[in-house]
């Protein structure tokens, strides 16, 4: 009897725990857009930056009871890359592509990428996601992606691109 209860003790204190942990666990969304200019340049790799992003961190954190000494991780989820602009467009035109991430004062780091797109006739894609932590990066009030595109098609017109991305972000509670 007496192991029983340890056992039953031993099982509720792991799932309270892992319901802390929840309540410590949140995602962190942003989205941003870039251009890729007509008469880009043909199966020549070039890199776009897109505008500094700020990251509201502080506010974010606060929501959650937390600040950035109590966070463990943070790592992108998901990477979505939509066309907004020629409304017909599809990312045919792309061969490859690579995100990173930068601030002022880190180097830039590889978080996601895609290659051998080929002809899906799609107007958005999903990325595949590196396993980094990127809680420096975002544990400061601005941080810029930065693609590395190398397309197999000469553009005609513009394309206006929205990058989505998801980060999950993993914290302990205040007070540990």
């Amino acid at each position: 009897m007496r192991n029983l209860i340890i056992g039953l003790s031993l099982v509720l204190g792991f799932s309270s725990c892992d319901k802390v942990d929840e309540l410590t666990q949140f995602e962190m969304a942003y989205t941003q857009s870039f251009t890729i200019e007509a008469g880009t340049p043909l199966d020549v790799p070039f890199q776009l930056i897109t505008p500094s992003i700020e990251t509201d961190y502080q506010e974010i954190y606060s929501q959650y009871d937390t600040r950035p000494d109590k966070i463990e991780e943070i790592k992108l989820r998901k990477v979505d890359f939509t066309i907004t602009s020629p409304s017909e467009g599809s990312f045919n035109f792309l061969e490859s592509i690579a995100l990173s991430i930068s601030t002022s004062d880190l180097e830039k780091t590889d978080i996601a990428s895609k290659s051998a797109i080929g002809d899906m006739n799609e107007n958005s894609i999903s990325l595949e996601t590196a396993d980094v932590n990127l809680k420096d990066y975002l544990s400061v009030n601005e941080f810029n992606l930065n693609l590395d595109v190398v397309t197999d098609e000469v553009l005609s017109e513009d394309y206006v691109i929205d990058i989505h991305t998801v980060f999950f972000v993993d914290a302990r509670v205040l007070g540990q």
